[in-house]
C-alpha cells in the first residue's frame, strides 16, 4: 500500500518540473536492476541500468506538471543515489571484504568480538608479577 502524503514529500519541484531522490542499493547501480518509484500518478516500476552512478538523474518527458499556459507537461526527474547500510550481516562483511581484496583496496580490519578481547587482555596488558615466594607468575 502506499501513502500518497509520505510520497508527497520526496517530491521537489522546479517550473513544471518534479524531481524524486530514489535509494538504491551499491548491488543495483553495478549490476542494474528494477526499483519502485512514486509519480504524480502513483508508483511504477523503473529500470536501473548497469553501472549507474550516485546522483544521477534520468528525465522522463512529460510526467511532471502540466504547463499552466498551453499543452504539455513538465519531466520527472528521478535522482538516484546508493544507500549504504549501517549494519551488514556476516555473510554480507565476508563478501564484501573479498571484494575489497579483489580490488586491492584497503578497509578497515575486522572487528574482534568482547570475549575474543578478553582472552587478549592478559598476553598483551599483563606483565610477569613476583610473589613473595620468589615465583613468577601472571
Amino acid at each position: 500500500m502506499f501513502s500518497f502524503m509520505s510520497d508527497l514529500m520526496n517530491f521537489r519541484r522546479q517550473d513544471d518540473d518534479v524531481y524524486v531522490a530514489v535509494p538504491i542499493s551499491y548491488s543495483q547501480a553495478v549490476l542494474g536492476g528494477e526499483v519502485e518509484i512514486p509519480t504524480l500518478e502513483g508508483r511504477e516500476l523503473f529500470t536501473i541500468p548497469e553501472g549507474t552512478q550516485s546522483g544521477k538523474d534520468f528525465r522522463l518527458p512529460g510526467r511532471g506538471v502540466p504547463h499552466l499556459r498551453g499543452r504539455g507537461r513538465g519531466d520527472l526527474v528521478v535522482v538516484v543515489y546508493i544507500e549504504t547500510p549501517q549494519k551488514v550481516s556476516r555473510e554480507e562483511e565476508e563478501l564484501l571484504r573479498r571484494l575489497a581484496e579483489i580490488e586491492g583496496v584497503k578497509v578497515t580490519p575486522k572487528k574482534r568480538s568482547f570475549f575474543s578481547r578478553k582472552k587478549m587482555i592478559p598476553e598483551r596488558r599483563c606483565s610477569r608479577i613476583k610473589n613473595p615466594s620468589g615465583a613468577t607468575s601472571l
